[in-house]
């Protein structure tokens, strides 16, 4: 007997009632529910690359202003920040199977590494048609960003051996 239709049957539920609950309950997916459950995940995917090429684009200033430690550390301040909204989406989406959070985990962090490069190279771009004698390694600062990117994962994976929901 489910469990559920004992705890049912405790509560004094009619036997066609119980009946009814269970078969919803168990009821698979229709087709509109798969639909959904795809178009939020893309949705969540695309919204995390924005999320990344707006940041990017916030350290445009930033890299024409600033020099030294100083800009890597704000880099990775935001890195870590996007990468944390980044751990904590994809660890909410129950829909993503074990693969999804694998590929997730490689194909953001290299957008996001392409992207602050070609935001760095552009801020150098800049800085050379002002004048402003600022220029920064591209490759530097988007190995920061990614790195910081990373962190949260590697914490949750690695420290707390945390797995996803459904894997």
């Amino acid at each position: 007997m489910h469990r559920l239709q004992e705890r049912l049957t405790k509560k004094r539920w009619e036997s066609h009632d119980i009946k009814k609950t269970l078969k919803a309950l168990d009821f698979p997916s229709t087709h509109r529910h798969i639909i959904v459950r795809h178009v939020s995940v893309i949705t969540s995917i695309l919204m995390i690359l924005l999320g990344n090429f707006l940041a990017s684009l916030a350290f445009i200033p930033l890299m024409l202003a600033l020099k030294g430690w100083f800009l890597y550390f704000i880099v990775a301040l935001v890195g870590f920040g996007i990468g944390l909204l980044f751990e904590i989406l994809t660890r909410s989406i129950s829909s993503l199977e074990h693969e999804h959070h694998v590929l997730l985990s490689l194909f953001i962090p290299f957008a996001a590494l392409l992207t602050v490069i070609y935001i760095a190279v552009f801020a150098n771009d800049i800085a050379f048609g002002f004048g402003i004698r600022n220029e920064h390694n591209p490759y530097w600062i988007s190995i920061t960003y990614a790195a910081a990117f990373l962190l949260p994962y590697a914490y949750y994976k690695f420290y707390l051996k945390k797995h996803y929901y459904s894997g």
